[in-house]
Protein backbone atom coordinates (compact mmCIF):
# COMPACT_ATOMS: atom_id res chain seq x y z
CA UNK A 1 0.00 0.00 0.00
CA UNK A 2 1.27 3.07 -1.26
CA UNK A 3 1.76 6.56 1.01
CA UNK A 4 -1.21 7.94 -0.60
CA UNK A 5 -3.46 5.40 -0.18
CA UNK A 6 -2.32 5.15 3.44
CA UNK A 7 -3.22 8.81 3.94
CA UNK A 8 -6.64 8.47 2.67
CA UNK A 9 -7.42 5.39 4.71
CA UNK A 10 -6.21 7.55 7.63
CA UNK A 11 -8.08 10.82 6.26
CA UNK A 12 -11.34 8.41 6.21
CA UNK A 13 -10.94 6.96 10.20
CA UNK A 14 -9.55 10.28 11.44
CA UNK A 15 -12.99 11.81 9.61
CA UNK A 16 -15.07 9.16 11.13
CA UNK A 17 -14.01 9.28 14.34
CA UNK A 18 -14.65 12.84 13.93
CA UNK A 19 -18.14 12.44 13.52
CA UNK A 20 -18.50 10.13 15.71
CA UNK A 21 -17.79 11.53 18.19
CA UNK A 22 -20.36 14.89 17.41
CA UNK A 23 -23.61 12.76 16.25
CA UNK A 24 -24.92 9.87 18.90
CA UNK A 25 -28.18 8.84 20.33
CA UNK A 26 -29.97 11.54 17.88
CA UNK A 27 -29.57 9.27 15.35
CA UNK A 28 -31.04 6.11 16.26
CA UNK A 29 -34.33 7.85 15.89
CA UNK A 30 -34.28 8.74 12.32
CA UNK A 31 -35.58 6.28 9.65
CA UNK A 32 -32.67 5.36 8.63
CA UNK A 33 -31.18 4.66 11.92
CA UNK A 34 -34.50 2.75 12.80
CA UNK A 35 -33.49 0.60 9.36
CA UNK A 36 -29.78 0.19 10.49
CA UNK A 37 -30.88 -1.43 14.01
CA UNK A 38 -33.36 -3.48 12.06
CA UNK A 39 -31.30 -5.07 10.18
CA UNK A 40 -29.01 -5.77 13.50
CA UNK A 41 -32.43 -7.44 15.12
CA UNK A 42 -32.90 -9.44 12.43
CA UNK A 43 -29.80 -10.84 12.43
CA UNK A 44 -29.90 -11.42 16.11
CA UNK A 45 -33.46 -13.52 15.87
CA UNK A 46 -31.97 -15.61 12.75
CA UNK A 47 -28.79 -16.32 15.25
CA UNK A 48 -30.67 -17.42 17.71
CA UNK A 49 -32.95 -19.60 15.17
CA UNK A 50 -29.73 -20.95 14.23
CA UNK A 51 -30.40 -20.13 10.86
CA UNK A 52 -27.21 -19.06 9.69
CA UNK A 53 -28.57 -18.28 6.22
CA UNK A 54 -31.18 -15.55 7.72
CA UNK A 55 -27.63 -14.15 9.93
CA UNK A 56 -25.75 -13.50 6.78
CA UNK A 57 -28.88 -11.86 4.87
CA UNK A 58 -27.64 -9.05 7.15
CA UNK A 59 -24.22 -8.65 5.06
CA UNK A 60 -23.61 -7.83 1.54
CA UNK A 61 -23.30 -10.40 -0.56
CA UNK A 62 -20.17 -9.45 -2.87
CA UNK A 63 -16.40 -10.82 -2.65
CA UNK A 64 -15.71 -7.31 -1.57
CA UNK A 65 -17.25 -7.62 1.99
CA UNK A 66 -14.96 -8.06 5.08
CA UNK A 67 -14.96 -9.52 8.14
CA UNK A 68 -12.10 -8.63 10.99
CA UNK A 69 -11.35 -10.64 14.07
CA UNK A 70 -8.62 -10.76 16.19
CA UNK A 71 -6.68 -13.48 14.28
CA UNK A 72 -7.77 -13.27 10.60
CA UNK A 73 -9.59 -11.22 7.80
CA UNK A 74 -12.11 -12.88 6.24
CA UNK A 75 -13.00 -11.61 2.29
CA UNK A 76 -16.41 -12.22 0.67
CA UNK A 77 -19.52 -13.65 2.22
CA UNK A 78 -18.23 -16.90 0.79
CA UNK A 79 -15.24 -16.92 3.17
CA UNK A 80 -17.49 -15.40 6.13
CA UNK A 81 -20.19 -18.08 5.95
CA UNK A 82 -17.95 -21.08 5.41
CA UNK A 83 -15.99 -19.58 8.87
CA UNK A 84 -19.32 -19.78 10.67
CA UNK A 85 -20.32 -22.82 9.44
CA UNK A 86 -16.95 -24.41 10.88
CA UNK A 87 -17.68 -22.87 14.28
CA UNK A 88 -21.30 -23.21 14.31
CA UNK A 89 -22.15 -26.62 13.06
CA UNK A 90 -25.24 -27.66 15.13
CA UNK A 91 -27.97 -25.56 16.82
CA UNK A 92 -26.44 -26.13 20.23
CA UNK A 93 -23.47 -24.36 19.30
CA UNK A 94 -25.09 -21.29 18.37
CA UNK A 95 -26.48 -20.66 21.90
CA UNK A 96 -28.23 -17.45 22.28
CA UNK A 97 -26.64 -14.00 20.93
CA UNK A 98 -27.69 -10.80 22.45
CA UNK A 99 -26.63 -7.03 20.56
CA UNK A 100 -26.03 -3.94 23.28
CA UNK A 101 -26.25 -1.30 20.19
CA UNK A 102 -24.54 1.37 21.82
CA UNK A 103 -23.88 3.76 18.41
CA UNK A 104 -25.84 4.14 15.55
CA UNK A 105 -24.65 7.20 13.09
CA UNK A 106 -25.62 7.42 9.61
CA UNK A 107 -23.01 9.52 8.32
CA UNK A 108 -24.26 10.17 4.51
CA UNK A 109 -26.92 9.35 2.92
CA UNK A 110 -25.89 5.30 2.27
CA UNK A 111 -23.65 5.17 4.93
CA UNK A 112 -24.09 4.48 8.39
CA UNK A 113 -21.44 2.96 11.21
CA UNK A 114 -22.60 0.98 14.68
CA UNK A 115 -20.45 0.60 17.33
CA UNK A 116 -21.74 -2.04 20.15
CA UNK A 117 -21.05 -5.18 22.36
CA UNK A 118 -22.29 -8.51 21.99
CA UNK A 119 -23.02 -11.77 24.18
CA UNK A 120 -23.02 -15.26 23.15
CA UNK A 121 -24.52 -17.59 26.09
CA UNK A 122 -24.10 -21.25 25.33
CA UNK A 123 -25.23 -23.99 27.35
CA UNK A 124 -22.35 -25.55 29.89
CA UNK A 125 -19.61 -22.73 28.86
CA UNK A 126 -18.79 -19.42 29.78
CA UNK A 127 -20.81 -17.00 27.95
CA UNK A 128 -18.71 -14.75 25.09
CA UNK A 129 -18.70 -11.27 25.49
CA UNK A 130 -17.02 -8.96 22.58
CA UNK A 131 -17.19 -5.23 21.10
CA UNK A 132 -17.75 -4.80 16.88
CA UNK A 133 -18.05 -2.44 15.03
CA UNK A 134 -19.83 -2.57 11.43
CA UNK A 135 -19.93 -0.10 8.91
CA UNK A 136 -22.82 -0.51 6.43
CA UNK A 137 -24.11 0.27 3.00
CA UNK A 138 -27.70 0.94 1.82
CA UNK A 139 -27.40 -0.92 -1.14
CA UNK A 140 -30.30 -1.64 -3.71
CA UNK A 141 -32.70 0.47 -1.35
CA UNK A 142 -31.61 -2.16 1.95
CA UNK A 143 -28.77 -1.55 4.44
CA UNK A 144 -25.91 -4.06 4.65
CA UNK A 145 -22.96 -4.95 6.66
CA UNK A 146 -19.94 -4.27 3.78
CA UNK A 147 -17.29 -4.18 6.78
CA UNK A 148 -17.02 -5.81 10.63
CA UNK A 149 -14.50 -5.70 13.25
CA UNK A 150 -15.78 -7.90 16.08
CA UNK A 151 -13.76 -8.96 18.68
Amino acid sequence: MGYTAIMKNLSFVLITLLLLSSCTEQINKTEEGKAVVKVLLDQQNAWNEADLEGYLEGYWDNEKVRFVTNSKIFNGLDEIRTMYQKGYDSPEKFGKLTFDIQVVDVLTADLAMVVGKYQLKRENEKRRVGRFTLLFRKINGGWKVVQDHTS
